[in-house]
């Protein structure tokens, strides 16, 4: 379970006998907000935007790059089920591709013979 290291929980940790460690005291004290100066506070919240940012233009470029991979998988399996002969309907129903693409993959193998 998290704990929320508030004065009154310390507090309440210190009537039952357990005082915290001074290097802990002191680290938690350095985190309060409140003893902080507005450029500290101003400094944490912007870089916290902008980790934030960072995290959601990461995962939205690995999705990307997923879906792309899983375009180009279909592609090339479209391609071969093509020079088996399979129809364009029955290529376009297990590939989950356009008729478009499907079309001109189908055109590319032409080509391509």
């Amino acid at each position: 379970s998290l704990f929320s290291y508030t004065n009154d929980f310390i507090s309440d940790l210190e009537k039952k006998g357990i005082v915290m460690p001074t290097v802990i005291a002191q680290a938690l004290d350095r985190l309060s907000f409140s003893k902080w100066n507005p450029q500290e506070i101003h400094e944490y919240k912007s870089d916290t935007i902008e980790r934030e940012k960072y995290a959601i233009e990461f995962a939205s470029e690995r999705a990307e790059g997923e879906q792309a991979g899983i375009d180009k998988k279909a592609r090339e399996v479209a391609k071969e089920l093509i020079v088996e002969g399979m129809t364009v309907e029955k290529v376009r129903k297990v590939t989950k591709l356009s008729l478009e693409v499907v079309e001109e993959l189908e055109a590319e193998v032409a080509r391509d013979s």
